[in-house]
């Protein structure tokens, strides 16, 4: 396959999975068909905050641990990318 090819393969399988909903969608879906437009708006509030905040706190938790034990950091580099090979695998 050229590149082309494979960054079209590629574009349709990321729209297949950015089409489908997940829990996240459900939940708000489920929320503003049960309570209306302000309670869906406010789920979809409260999720995009929550995984802001999350993000924010890994961000902060690996950056500290950086900063105050820079001798783990490699182990936990290392963990990481085995992590995601395995993810890759299965």
């Amino acid at each position: 396959m050229t590149y082309v090819e494979n960054l079209w393969l590629f574009f349709v399988v990321l729209f297949g999975i950015i089409i489908l909903p997940g829990m996240d969608m459900l939940f708000v879906l489920a929320s503003a068909l049960t309570g209306g437009r302000r309670t869906g708006l406010s789920a979809a509030v409260g999720m995009s905050a929550g995984g802001i905040l999350h993000s924010l706190y890994g961000a902060l938790g690996v950056g500290m641990l950086a900063a105050w034990m820079p001798s783990l950091f490699l182990p936990l580099l290392v963990v990481g990318a085995a992590y995601m090979v395995w993810i890759g695998i299965g």
